[in-house]
């Protein structure tokens, strides 16, 4: 957040306040999603005289700039980012909690921005990934795991991989271990991660990777972009965020389903939020983040 204030040694006299909004987003630079955001913000502004600073800042840094920011009063007034961060600002005191009402939000899309009973954002969207693949090569996708490995065996190999992912981090290995019949949130008492379920979805982990290799075995976001535009990829498991920016065609279809089990593999839910940061919240942030989470910022965006 903008220091609003300084008060002059000589004179004892202060600089008026800076009334200007700055909103931290992670979304692609120059992007679509970027683009609204800054519609939205012209919106607003318009109808109330206050600046908003828009700020895009890169993907694989956002949070670690948060965290290292706002402590230090270097920080945004808002930021828009998902959900499953939210444990850890609140416990870092990063955000502010408000008590508005959330009318016209999806039920599972208010409760992610809860945590110990208060409500900490405004939701925006919600997000989940798919099975990706370009149509104009891939007229059928496929619609079962066996499937789907027998089709990357065949198109792996000289650097090309017939599947790609970034197997490394829970939140992708979630479709399978959902798949598998696997528990990932408590609800009944706490998880097994030795589970049989969880023992059978790292197992098929192991089996794309290392045993089939089909997958890379350092899979980044960044080089499963890099495989997906210079075509040394056929499928790809990511979400609405893949396609920002991609001049490769892409179709989506749903996760297939495991051959295992029969149970389709499922996965995460991610809700984007904006949130306004510890020390920010007055009228001017809290008004914006209701603009953009109401129905004629829902609208624009």
């Amino acid at each position: 957040m903008r220091f609003i204030g300084l008060l002059l040694l000589l004179g004892c006299q202060e600089v008026p306040v800076e009334d200007t909004l700055e909103v931290w987003h992670a979304y692609e630079a120059s992007g679509a999603e970027e683009q609204a955001l800054e519609e939205v913000g012209r919106v607003w502004s318009s109808n109330t005289g206050i600046p908003v600073e828009i700020v895009s800042v890169p993907y694989g840094a956002f949070r670690s700039k948060l965290e290292t920011a706002i402590p230090r009063g270097n920080g945004p007034d808002l930021f828009i980012a998902a959900h499953d961060g939210l444990g850890k600002w609140v416990s870092m005191d990063l955000v502010e909690p408000h008590p508005a009402t959330l009318e016209g939000h999806l039920d599972i899309t208010r409760d992610a921005m809860e945590w110990e009973d208060q409500r900490w954002g405004w939701p925006l969207a919600y997000k989940s990934v798919l099975l990706l693949y370009d149509p104009t090569q891939t007229r059928e996708p496929p619609g079962t795991t066996d499937e789907l490995i027998a089709r990357a065996k065949q198109r792996t190999g000289g650097g090309h991989y017939g599947l790609a992912y970034e197997a490394s981090t829970p939140y992708y290995h979630g479709v399978w271990a959902h798949g598998f019949g696997a528990h990932t949130v408590p609800e009944n008492g706490p998880i097994r991660l030795d589970d049989a379920a969880h023992r059978a979805a790292y197992a098929f982990s192991k089996k794309l990777m290392i045993d089939e290799g089909i997958l890379p075995l350092q899979p980044t976001a960044e080089l499963i972009d890099t495989l997906y535009r210079e075509g040394k990829t056929d499928f790809v498991i990511s979400g609405p965020w893949f396609i920002a920016g991609m001049d490769r065609p892409v179709a989506a279809a749903p996760l297939p389903i495991v051959s295992e089990t029969g149970q389709r593999a499922r996965p995460f839910l991610t809700v984007e939020g904006i949130f306004v940061t510890q020390g920010s919240m007055d009228e001017r942030a809290e008004g914006f983040a209701r603009f953009v989470a109401g129905i004629e910022g829902a609208e624009l965006r």
